[in-house]
Parts: structure tokens; sequence; C-alpha cells
């Protein structure tokens, strides 16, 4: 288990890696916005644990400020969730599962609402509420439950990068700033939670920018500990190109670029135990971040790359 976790905590900072190294080089990718999770309490109750379960009294008080303005928690009813999806239209649905069937609410749904209700923060696309409906004309009793999600109307990272429609390209601070939101945004994930969530499958499709360009992480997930124990040490198939986008010549500072272009190589390092930890990740790209604010108020705007 212990091999597990630390496999998976790899994972989770490879992940950022691709996401930062994607924002350096230039790549051509489409996808679409998220709006409602729809998920049946028949694989809910596969899908948590009792190890799972979140106690807030040990959330850093750091953490907790993250939170802060953050809409209320709700319990929505049937009919707020039927308006609110027009009817159950399928095109408001982003995730169904069903493993078998059991009898009632199971106590694990339970545990996964009061889960969800304390993943909440600035730089994650953060659970609303939810809504419980209970089917009693089916030969068994069944509950559905209705996981309501944070909105985010602008676009993907993916999109913003990639559509050529765009009027105004995203210059290196502005990259670095997003960076930063989506690395604080997994270190609240990681640490700001008890236990830490790990094994969630970054991917730039994943990253959403609200209008004013802040990251928003969604398609995070409760891993099981069976999920745990089969945490993959393997290298991603994809590395940091060598190429730099070509658009952002002339508008960062060398060193800024090294910064983070280093911490995205050591994160991708075949060797596990030299990748660095989210706070580490974090710490340079707000370094770097730093190099960039002095270079562009120096004046002095030349570049080795």
């Amino acid at each position: 288990m212990k091999l597990g976790l630390v496999l998976v905590i790899v994972g989770g900072v490879v992940g950022i890696a691709c996401v930062l190294a994607l924002l350096i080089v230039f790549i051509l990718w489409k996808s679409k916005p998220e709006r409602l999770n729809h998920n049946m309490d028949r694989s809910a109750a596969h899908k948590f644990s009792e190890k799972s379960n979140i106690n807030a009294r040990h959330v850093p008080q750091t953490m907790r400020q993250a939170t802060h303005g953050q809409p209320p928690y709700n319990i929505f009813t049937e009919e707020e969730i039927e308006d609110a999806t027009n009817n159950f239209d399928q095109s408001n649905l982003i995730g169904e599962g069903s493993q078998g069937q059991q009898k009632g609410l199971p106590h694990s749904i339970m545990q996964q609402l009061d889960v969800l209700q304390n993943l909440r923060h600035r730089h994650m696309v953060s659970v609303l509420g939810h809504c419980i409906i209970t089917h009693h004309e089916l030969p068994q009793v069944t509950s559905t439950v209705f996981i309501v999600l944070e909105y985010i109307s602008n676009v993907t990272l993916r999109d913003q990068l990639t559509d050529g429609k765009k009027k105004e390209i995203l210059k290196w601070p502005q990259r670095m700033a997003i960076s930063i939101g989506i690395a604080r945004g997994v270190q609240f994930l990681h640490t700001g939670v008890a236990p830490g969530i790990f094994g969630n499958n970054f991917k730039i499709q994943n990253i959403l920018l609200d209008d004013s360009l802040n990251a928003k992480v969604s398609g995070y997930r409760i891993p099981l500990p069976s999920k745990l124990e089969r945490g993959s040490s393997e290298a991603p198939s994809t590395i940091l190109r060598s190429a730099i986008d070509p658009s952002l010549r002339g508008s960062y500072a060398y060193e800024s670029m090294s910064t983070a272009v280093q911490i995205t190589l050591n994160c991708l390092s075949k060797v596990s135990s030299t990748r660095p930890s989210i706070e580490d990740v974090l710490w340079n790209l707000q370094y770097s971040m730093q190099v960039q604010e002095n270079w562009t108020s120096s004046g002095n705007l030349s570049t080795k790359f």
C-alpha cells in the first residue's frame, strides 16, 4: 500500500508536468465544457471506501482560505435538478456509472457525499451540491444520485492554446499564472484534505479557464484503495519538446522559461526518486513568475531562446 501510494503521488506530479509542458510547446487538440455529473448509487458503493472520508479538522488553515468565496453547498430537490438539466437532457450530463444493484441507499454513498462537499477550492471545479432521487416503482428500491458541479462558461486550456480564431494569444506571464493555479489546485487535492486525493488523471482538456483566465482543475476523483495498490510508475509517452511556442518569443525572461522547463523535465524523470513534490513544483513556478515580473518591470526585454 505504501509503495502504491508513492506511485500515485508520482503520477499526479507527472500529470502536472505534462500540462506545464503543453503550456510551453505548441500542440493541436480540442475539447468541450462540463456541466453536471450524473452518478448512480449502485456504482458509488464500489467507488468509495471508508478510508476516503475527509475530516475537515485536518485541513491546513492556508488551504481553508482558498475555499473562501465559494458558493454554499446545497441539497437540491428533484424539481430543481429537472429544471436545471432541461428535463434531464443528456447534453447536461457528463458521467454515469452502474455496477450491480443494492437495496436502499448504501452507507458508502453518504460517505461519498461527505467527501465531495469538502472538495471546494478556487482553482478546482467545485462541487455545489447533490440530489438523491429514490425510485420505488422498480422491483427493487433504487436511488439515483446527481452530483452538481460548478459551471465554467469560458473554455478549456486546450481550446485557449490551440484555437486559431482566438483574438489573444496567451503570453508567457499568463501561462505561468495558469500553471501556478493548476499546481495550487493539485496541492489542495494532495494536502488540503485528509486523506489526500491522488491518482488523478490530469489532462489538458480537464483544465478549464473562467472569464478571467483563472485555472480550474476538473476531472479529479477519489481513488479506490485497490487502485492505490496498482499505481504505475511508468514514464509518460509524451515528453517535453525542445521547441518553444513561436508566439512566445520576445515575451519571456530566459531564467523564467528555463526554470519552468527544468522543473517540467524533473517531473518527467524516469527515476521516480528524483521527481519533485507538488510543493517543489509550486515553488519553482512561483519563482519563475517572480523572475518574469522583475524582467518585465526592468525594461530589459531580451531573451536567449
